[in-house]
């Protein structure tokens, strides 16, 4: 420590020592005058013990400016918002994560205790945290670099307007952004899985070109709870549910299929959330009941004559009127077998190899759950991504799902619309094997 006079060290050739909350003053002939902190109680002691990188990570309040920012995304116990620190030339974007609630300092410590350290590119990057000092009527916080502060899910939702092929750049990014970041936050402690984090305490930003970031909260009392074992742990979404992935669970399967499972739960629900925000509904599909051609590929205008006329002439029609025209992206994850460094490296092979994506296949697709409204111009495209990012593809759709607002007449479409009994029962009997036909040939 030095003077801020002229003079020697203060505590020449000293080492070893700590000092909290002391105040100096230094005068004529090196006389120093220490003002000894005041005495803390034990949950100042608990705060100010918490762990901090070094005196450089602390960020104070009046050096935030939240003026021009606003609130990212809200979870339960604390709350992301965008700001800047500094000023002209020197401001610099940040990301304020604040804490609230009874719990919001133990939170706030649990979670830099395995935050603070990770370093990756697709990990948001903890710049400072508020002092150790911060009072009980204040709220903990960190600051992260604001290089990616958009909602992951609204900004896909914002691109489902374009193309298909940047709307598949987009979501390549975000796939391996994802699968990049988890994979180093599963690999980075022994001591917490992915699992133990739970998908809902994940959360995902990007910047506008579709760099994207993880990041994580910690549960109060989660570093507490110790793993009894490295057994599969459930998927956090429930069977039913619609960012329920379907897996099938085995007695011997490990921490990296649980890793898998937690990053198929939040990539579907990224893009689940992102469907819903533009189109609205909760549209009723599951991954078992798609069905794409192997035979028929329109990648080309050409292939149209393989289709049905009725087809082609709807292809045309959707041409002249964007409108009619919706647009989805899908996470297909079903039956892979496969790591997060497998997916991560395949999509950055993509990305790296390929600058655009118009050569992707089309595959006509039809669904269980179509429904038997139709409107003339329908058409629905389902960007479909999978594990192996080289087998992606655009599944088209002629008939809408149960619970699906139709773009053509805005009618929200009943998952009951078709019933057989009802519309075709005066033909047919129950038993009747040309019933079952027609069935068969609607799937």
């Amino acid at each position: 420590m030095q003077s801020f006079v002229t003079g020697p060290s203060f505590f020449p050739n000293s080492h070893n020592f700590q000092i909290y909350g002391g105040s100096f003053a230094a005068f004529h002939n090196s006389h120093i005058f220490v003002q000894a902190a005041p005495r803390l109680d034990d949950s100042e002691r608990n705060m100010q013990d918490a762990p901090h990188s070094d005196d450089s990570c602390v960020i104070r309040r009046h050096q935030i400016n939240m003026n021009d920012g606003k609130v990212i995304c809200t979870r339960q116990g604390s709350r992301f918002s965008s700001a800047t620190m500094g000023s002209g030339s020197l401001k610099t974007p940040i990301v304020v994560q604040a804490f609230e609630g009874p719990k919001a300092k133990e939170q706030f410590r649990e979670t830099l205790q395995f935050l603070r350290g990770l370093i990756n590119p697709h990990v948001l990057e903890i710049k400072g945290t508020s002092p150790a000092s911060t009072s009980d009527d204040s709220s903990p916080y960190f600051v992260f670099d604001g290089a990616c502060r958009n909602d992951t899910r609204r900004l896909m939702a914002s691109r489902l307007k374009n193309e298909v092929h940047e709307i598949l750049a987009l979501g390549s990014q975000i796939v391996y952004g994802v699968a990049s970041g988890l994979d180093c936050i599963s690999k980075a402690n022994p001591e917490l899985s992915l699992a133990d984090i739970g998908v809902k305490n994940f959360d995902v930003f990007s910047n506008e070109r579709g760099h994207s970031v993880v990041s994580f909260t910690l549960e109060h009392g989660t570093s507490k709870r110790k793993k009894k074992d490295k057994t599969w742990r459930y998927a956090p979404y429930r069977s039913g549910s619609r960012n329920h992935v379907t897996t099938s669970p085995k007695a011997n399967q490990t921490l990296s299929d649980s890793d898998l499972v937690i990053f198929n739960s939040l990539v579907t629900k990224i893009f689940n959330d992102a469907n819903h925000t533009l189109h609205g509904g909760n549209p009723e599909r599951s991954q078992a009941d798609l069905y794409t051609s192997s035979s028929i590929d329109f990648s080309d205008s050409s292939s149209c004559q393989l289709n049905s006329a009725g087809f082609s002439e709807q292809r045309e029609s959707q041409e002249l009127d964007p409108r009619l025209r919706r647009r989805e992206i899908v996470w297909m994850s079903s039956g892979s077998k496969t790591s997060l460094a497998a997916i991560s490296r395949s999509y950055q092979d993509l990305l790296d190899v390929h600058s655009t994506f118009d050569h992707i296949p089309r595959r006509l697709g039809s669904r269980v759950s179509a429904t038997w409204h139709r409107c003339p111009g329908y058409s629905r495209e389902e960007v479909t991504l999978f594990p192996n990012a080289f087998q992606n593809e655009i599944a088209v759709f002629t008939q809408p799902s149960g619970y699906e607002r139709c773009a053509r007449c805005g009618e929200m479409i009943e998952y009951n619309d078709l019933n057989f009994e009802r519309d075709f029962g005066q033909w047919f009997n129950p038993s009747d094997q040309a019933l079952e036909d027609l069935i068969d040939c609607m799937k």
